[in-house]
């Protein structure tokens, strides 16, 4: 019986000591958080700046990345110390295999966390761990307040049919043959056109004046073109639908030729780009940006026929559309007197331009968005505190007070100012519509006019040719 005891007791023993082990393994995998985080970070306005005066520590940064880690320790309590990453790189995977910057200071435990706008990347999630996203930014364009993008367009050898859409043109030519027909048929019945065959040389006179088929369309397509017509037609219903066939060729003509002015006055004096599409349609302002880096990338490697077009334009460029950095590029922004693009993170250009001497604008659009968030080293328990941190501080929003805080300049409204010089649009069938129903309800009424002539004039022709009748037999 006490060696069963004793079997028992040592199997048990031998499960509980099993067990710890198995704990402590697991445990093992899991990294703990040290008591004083140390955060690598890279010096990019304005999320990371350096302060005004000899200050030492934290205090020695300013900007958004430093007031967002403030932010994030009152929620999810720890203390951190800043630190420049030693090759002033974000992080990239080199030929030799090993991580740069701030992911090879993570990978090699220099630093316990990265806090700056890296980009979340599927190379990057390899070897580190993101919280969830802080912010989101793209590709845009700056460019000098009053760039003009016109320049030398595509030659169009039919610009002259783009005040009106084609349907216009369509009901234009539709609305013409329709009043040239229908003016023939009211001649052709109308009693005051004095039909009547006669042998006399007055009446052969009259009969000159008929308005044929031929007549008719010329008399219509003429007028159409402000053209004078020596055979006018004398019926009183024809009359009447020419009044609202003139009516209609004033205010097709007129609207013509002041869209075909303002069309002019806009390839002369072209407002501010607002999307890549209408940046690649245009070759007088040059487009640029960092030579060798990822904005280049996105643009050599897209198979977006638009951002295609861009790669062979910046790349065939003379001078090179390249820049070093974002400096460099909006330094030529502001001395290239209006010729030059400068494509970028759209954060960083917002920025830019919301400073003095408010002299540059950023595109509306953008593309290539991207993540921005921090970084950890695997199996870190600090990421998922830290996730949840973010999602607080998103919640309550205090990620947006950031963001208008640090963007916030003196020249923001003038910066995302997108109002154009009013470009010129083609018009419609709906903005002319109208214009139709009214020539519509001429047609319609000419024929009641008509009507009214056949039932007054005819037994007034009657009785005219009767006493007419009579005078000659009492001549003769």
């Amino acid at each position: 019986m006490c060696q069963l005891v004793r079997k028992d007791a040592v199997a048990l023993f031998i499960f509980a000591v099993l067990c710890t082990g198995i704990h402590a393994t697991n445990e093992s995998t899991v990294e703990a958080i040290p008591r004083r985080l140390t955060v690598t970070t890279i010096l990019a306005e304005p999320f990371l700046m350096m302060a005004e005066g000899n200050v030492a520590g934290n205090g020695a940064f300013k900007g958004y990345i430093p007031d967002l880690l403030q932010e994030v320790s009152r929620v999810v309590p720890f203390e951190y110390t800043l630190k420049l990453v030693d090759d002033s790189r974000y992080g990239s995977l080199g030929y030799d295999g090993e991580w740069n910057g701030m992911i090879g200071e993570l990978l090699s435990q220099k630093a316990d966390m990265a806090a700056a706008p890296l980009t979340i990347s599927y190379m990057r999630e390899r070897v580190v761990d993101f919280s969830m996203p802080f912010m989101t930014s793209g590709l845009t364009a700056v460019y000098k307040k009053g760039t003009t993008f016109a320049g030398n367009q595509n030659i169009n050898l039919f610009a002259f049919l783009t005040p009106y859409q084609a349907p216009v043109w369509i009901c234009i030519i539709v609305a013409g043959a329709v009043v040239g027909l229908t003016t023939y048929l009211l001649s052709r019945f109308s009693p005051c056109e004095g039909r009547a065959p006669s042998n006399s040389a007055e009446s052969r006179g009259e009969q000159d004046q008929h308005v044929g088929i031929d007549d008719a369309f010329w008399f219509t397509f003429s007028t159409l073109m402000l053209q004078g017509y020596s055979k006018s037609p004398r019926s009183v219903a024809v009359r009447f639908l020419g009044i609202f066939w003139f009516f209609f060729v004033i205010v097709i003509l007129f609207t013509y030729l002041s869209t075909v002015a303002a069309f002019l006055t806009v390839e002369r004096v072209e407002g501010p780009v607002e999307s890549f599409e209408g940046l690649s349609r245009q070759s007088y302002v040059q487009y640029g940006t960092i030579k060798g880096g990822s904005s280049e990338a996105f643009f050599k490697h897209s198979q977006v026929e638009t951002y295609k077009k861009m790669s062979w334009a910046m790349n065939g460029a003379q001078p090179s559309a390249f820049v070093n950095s974002t400096a460099s590029g909006i330094q030529r922004v502001r001395e290239s007197k209006e010729r030059y693009a400068f494509i970028g993170e759209k954060h960083s250009l917002q920025y830019i331009a919301a400073q003095q001497p408010c002299d540059l604008s950023v595109m509306p659009t953008e593309i290539s968005v991207k993540s921005y968030g921090f970084a950890f080293r695997h199996n870190s328990t600090l990421r998922e505190q830290v996730t949840r941190a973010l999602l607080y501080l998103g919640e309550s929003g205090q990620l947006d007070y950031l963001e208008t805080k640090w963007w916030q300049g003196p020249c923001s409204e003038a910066a995302t100012e997108t109002d154009s010089p009013g470009g010129a649009h083609s018009i419609s069938l709906s903005d002319i519509a109208g214009l139709f129903i009214i020539l519509l309800i001429g047609i319609i009424l000419s024929v009641l006019v008509l009507l009214l002539e056949v039932v007054v004039m005819k037994p007034a022709g009657k009785r005219a040719a009767k006493n007419g009748d009579k005078s000659d037999t009492t001549g003769l």
